[in-house]
């Protein structure tokens, strides 16, 4: 097998219920193509959490292994992220006053440093620290001010946080499947599934992107062209999975059955076809052999639950001031995502607490071509350019694993062997440093 792995972009998804990994060649800063792709079924994980490392050696070095062959070629740095009920977010406010009268980059540098010096609970590490505006002279609204002339210099940060013990874990696992995390740094999920999603136009007006995994959903409210709001609450399709199986009384294997052949949310009979399944016998209960549960019933069963979902979602937004910033509407992406008229419930439930505004709602798939595996980034989005046909692996589930490729793909092209010589580990203590944090 071919060792260009050098030459390569690796993107791994340690979720819930499945391991992806995914493996591509740079075309451009906004584009790669598909090599080889690799996934199975998760174990070990539950909630965006190790909890069983083996379980997660076993799924990460099985998801590897089949997207090393399928690319023919060796992996061993990759590029992963992580979501989680502990990670916190907050906007906070950095100023810094300048020694110079012109700002430099040490400076805008060392504002983002000191603003992660502050207090932080012991168990807890920074994940990201993201600025949304900068201000010279309290002259706010500035986008870079690099070169600017002024005094003072302050920031609105976006800071993401997350208990150490879950990045340990899951930075232990990769390790021992054989691999190394490039820069000892794991991405935000929601942030990588909207890298590769959202349009610039989207970010710049305001949008909501609501990423439903197995046990979590993540959101990410962009306006501004800048992330304002990020959140992760313990609700995924799972949580669908449960309520059928409590309802229907069927186990949890055969409730999964029979989400994926009648999942629909808000069934309608003017528009959907109408289907029906008949339900094995429940142990113990002989009387109920051959129960039959059609589409419309089944809809009945799990609509109460997602509106839940969607509305609590909406209050969080609403909460911190950013409902009527949406001009853009909704993107729903995730494995949840693929249930057909999840985006009819998310529509209503959002029009609804804003006046009635005609909120527009969409599936997020990363488009990726059929005939040569390109990814075209979203913006590149023109329908002259669009692929015709897209790959088996153009779903909303895809949507983070594609996120990390694209975002490494730009720091590689425009940062280069400084990304690559972080995961070198030149220096012993930096050696040293690495292998504790990922093997205690």
């Amino acid at each position: 097998m071919a060792d260009n792995s050098k030459d390569l972009l690796v993107g791994l998804d340690v979720g819930s219920s499945k391991v992806v990994c995914a493996v591509a060649s740079s075309i451009s800063p906004t584009s790669f193509r598909i090599e080889g792709l690799g996934e199975c079924q998760s174990h070990g994980i539950r909630e965006g959490t190790v909890v069983d490392i083996q379980g997660a050696v076993e799924s990460i070095r099985a998801a590897v292994d089949e997207a090393s062959q399928t690319a023919q070629t060796n992996i061993r740095n990759v590029v992963a992220g992580i979501s989680g009920i502990h990670i916190r977010t907050d906007n906070v406010t950095q100023q810094l006053i300048i020694k110079s009268n012109e700002i430099e980059q040490r400076d805008i540098d060392r504002l983002i440093e000191n603003s992660q010096e502050g207090p932080l609970a012991p168990s807890m590490r920074y994940l990201d620290v993201i600025p949304l505006e900068y201000a010279v002279d309290f002259n706010w609204g500035i986008v870079s001010p690099l070169g600017m002339e002024g005094k003072k210099l302050e920031a609105k940060l976006h800071m993401i946080t997350a208990q150490s013990g879950p990045c340990v874990n899951l930075n232990k696992a990769i390790r021992r499947a054989g691999l190394e995390l490039i820069d000892s740094q794991l991405c935000f999920n929601p942030l990588a599934a909207a890298s590769a999603l959202l349009s610039p136009e989207e970010k710049n007006l305001g949008v909501a992107l609501i990423d439903i995994g197995a046990d979590l959903t993540d959101v990410a409210v962009f306006s501004n062209g800048v992330v304002q709001y990020t959140s992760v609450a313990p609700f995924g399709g799972q949580t669908i999975t449960d309520e059928v199986a409590i309802k229907t009384q069927l186990s949890n294997e055969s409730a999964e059955e029979l989400k994926h052949r009648l999942g629909q949310v808000k069934f309608d009979p003017t528009k959907d076809v109408d289907g029906s399944f008949v339900m094995p016998a429940y142990p113990g209960l002989g009387q109920e052999k051959g129960r039959v549960l059609t589409k419309q019933a089944f809809s009945d069963i799990i609509n109460p639950r997602i509106q839940d979902m969607f509305e609590n979602i909406y209050y969080k937004i609403r909460d911190k001031g950013l409902h009527n910033q949406l001009s853009h509407g909704v993107v729903l992406t995730g494995g949840g995502a693929c249930l057909p008229g999840i985006d009819r419930m998310a529509k209503e439930v959002f029009s609804m607490h804003l006046a009635g505004r005609d909120i527009n709602v969409r599936i997020g798939r990363p488009l990726i071509s059929f005939e040569t595996g390109e990814f075209f980034a979203p913006e590149d989005y023109s329908t002259a350019v669009l692929p015709s046909q897209l790959t088996g692996y153009s779903t909303p589930q895809h949507a983070a694993v594609m996120g990390y490729l694209y975002d490494l793909n730009r720091k590689v092209l425009t940062q280069g062997s400084r990304i690559r010589s972080k995961g070198k580990l030149k220096t012993a203590a930096e050696y040293l440093k690495t292998w504790f944090l990922g093997n205690f």
